[in-house]
């Protein structure tokens, strides 16, 4: 015998192991083989004449073959005579008792099996035209909930998830978080979102828009990069793809990602950093930004028609009802915001249109304006006088807060930065030699002390800045001291009553409702707007250069206008000649923001009606986008 050989046990023993964990289908085929087998041989018996006697005779093989499978798959008992029948069909019935045993323990398994593996989330979505969204970050609810408003409109939407966590989890997560998805279906899926296999479950090929989340490592970037690569490469109609929108942490990586991959990057840092420094210039603007940036409100629509080809900007400007036409995106790709040279429109142009609904736009609702009550005056300017303020906490993005602070502050005007040593690295002090029209000062205090915070001189300070120590805290113990820092902030502001404005970052949107005060003008970044953002993108890429444009110092941003200043005397006028009154300043006038004292807020109006008559006082305020 050969020394290598098995033993006719082990051999015989591999082969049944090698069956069961061949899984259901094979156990069942194989018990149903030896089924067939067993009732086969005991009709050959019953057949034979073997068993005949004065109660049974055999009626031919096929009804012995019938009689013995009806009495293996329900066994029962026998009360014919004759030995020799008893013996053969208590053999069949002990044998049926083992098979139906056996079956019931396979299909019970299998089932089991088959209910685990979906619990996994690892099976492919039979859907299309859906919202794929790759990773999990703490911005995914807001997120989420963005696009369930947005989806109200269609029908049967789907939002389906692939991230790196249990299905049940995500499920649960979102039950606990989202008590009414309205008309939208969330299907979550489990896997790695750079694997092909992963990404193959969720039908990217399919989907009308892509979200991708960081995941707030240090390699998020790289893995950001693959994410991309896995869905451009991997897919052979990839050009079918809806859009993808990627949250790219450095902005040193965000060109190479979206060249390399054909993606819209957004940075979160520039992002929440800019919201922040509008927030500084004048606290109202972030209502206003806060409803361009929601769909549940006005939204921004690119509108295109046959009936706007060949006539000129300024005509067009009155003929939108209660739309507000804020710039061209010519066919060439390029965004003009308050076109002031009139220009011809052109075909293959779209309008930029501020508007309730997109069904709402029409140019044939022109309106009849009386003759206007509003006599010109001077564009009003923002403040210019040097200003002070107070950063307290410090991070990595900090630095872009003062750079983009630069062009929107008078020069001579001071910065004193005061942070935590402990828990954050030392400023780059050399900042300070860069921006010399700015006097930039460093000083190292116990941030969440009260006493410490009762040192700094906040007499004459516009406002103060609180920044999150992200750098090296958790998100959670980050936000825990950053509230902490607000309420000993607050406390001082309050005991010798000045009129300051406070500015906080906190990482949690959830975070947000517990710190926001009594003050209308302070303002608290977290990543809703980061949410909000990527999720009108997704809806319409085209959107990034506007964007872009309005929340920089370069080129046209929305500004606040003081009532009085702008319309004189006229205390009541319709819409549209306050709206003639902006073309005139070579500003668009898109709204009216108001100033609700009973619940210190701020209340945004737009998309109002052209011949509607309104009223202003001395409080409210006239939103435009300009060149200032």
């Amino acid at each position: 015998m050969n020394r290598h050989s098995l033993s006719l046990t082990s051999k015989v023993k591999y082969r049944a192991h090698s069956i069961f964990e061949n899984g259901t289908r094979a156990l069942l085929l194989w018990l149903s083989i030896a089924t067939l087998l067993f009732v086969a041989v005991a009709s050959l018996v019953l057949n034979s004449g073997f068993c005949n006697s004065a109660d049974f005779e055999s009626a031919g093989l096929v009804e012995s073959f019938w009689l013995a499978l009806n009495l293996a798959m329900d066994p029962g008992g026998v009360y014919e005579i004759g030995w020799a029948y008893r013996f053969v069909m208590l053999g069949v019935s002990i044998f049926g008792i083992l098979i139906v045993g056996t079956l019931i323990g396979v299909l019970t398994a299998g089932i089991d099996a088959v209910v685990t593996e979906l619990r996994k989330g690892r099976s492919v979505v039979d859907v299309a035209d859906h919202t794929l969204i790759l990773g999990w970050s703490s911005k995914m609810v807001d997120a989420v909930k963005e696009l369930i408003i947005a989806n109200e409109s269609r029908n049967s939407p789907v939002i389906t998830v692939l991230a790196d966590r249990d299905k049940s989890e995500m499920v649960d997560y979102f039950n606990d978080h989202i008590a009414d998805t309205k008309n939208t279906k969330i299907i979550c899926r489990s896997g790695e979102p750079q694997d092909y296999a992963a990404l193959a479950l969720v039908r990217p090929n399919f989907a009308r828009s892509i979200i991708l989340f960081s995941d707030g490592t240090e390699f998020s970037d790289a893995n950001i990069l693959k994410r991309t690569l896995a869905l451009s490469k991997g897919f052979s109609d990839a050009e079918t793809m809806g859009p993808i929108i990627a949250e790219v942490d450095d902005s040193n990586n965000a060109l190479a990602i979206a060249e390399c991959s054909n993606v819209i990057t957004i940075e979160p840092a520039q992002l929440i950093t800019r919201m922040m420094v509008q927030a500084a210039r004048r606290g109202g603007l972030i209502a206003v930004y806060d409803e361009l940036l929601s769909f549940d409100g006005v939204e921004i629509y690119f509108y295109q028609n046959e009936s706007m080809i060949g006539r000129r900007y300024d005509d067009l400007i009155l003929c939108l009802g209660s739309a507000s036409l804020i710039g061209i995106y010519t066919k060439a790709g390029v965004t003009r915001l308050n076109a002031i040279d009139n220009p011809e429109i052109k075909d293959g142009d779209q309008l930029i249109i501020i508007a309730e609904d997109d069904s709402l736009i029409d140019l044939s609702k022109s309106v009849s304006l009386r003759p206007s009550e509003i006599v010109f005056d001077a564009p009003d300017t923002e403040p210019s006088e040097a200003e002070k303020i107070v950063i307290i906490g410090w991070h990595s993005w900090s630095h872009l807060f003062i750079e983009e602070l630069i062009d929107f502050i008078a020069e001579g005007s001071v910065v004193n930065v005061f942070y935590d040593s402990k828990l954050s690295e030392d400023p780059d002090v050399t900042i300070a030699e860069r921006f010399t029209q700015l006097s930039i000062n460093f000083t190292a205090i116990d941030t969440c002390s009260f006493k410490a915070l009762e040192q700094i001189d906040l007499g004459g300070v516009s406002n103060v800045i609180l920044f999150s120590y992200r750098d090296s805290l958790s998100p959670t113990v980050a936000d825990n001291k950053s509230l902490l820092t607000l309420a000993h902030l607050r406390a001082l502001i309050k005991s010798r009553c000045l009129a300051v404005k406070v500015t906080s970052e906190l990482q949690l949107s959830e975070n947000r409702l517990l710190a926001i005060g009594s003050a209308k003008d302070d303002f608290i970044a977290s990543e809703n707007f980061v949410s909000k953002v990527l999720v009108q993108l997704s809806e319409n890429p085209n959107l990034k250069p506007v964007l872009d444009e309005l929340l920089t110092s370069d080129g046209c941003e929305i500004h606040l206008r003081e009532c009085q200043a702008y319309v004189g005397d006229a205390k009541a006028f319709q819409y549209g000649n306050l709206v003639k009154a902006g073309r005139e300043r070579e500003e668009t006038v898109i709204g009216v923001l108001r100033v609700d004292e009973s619940k210190a807020n701020y209340v945004v109006q737009m998309a109002i009606p052209k011949g509607e008559e309104i009223q202003l006082n001395g409080n409210d305020w006239i939103i435009v986008i300009a060149e200032d």
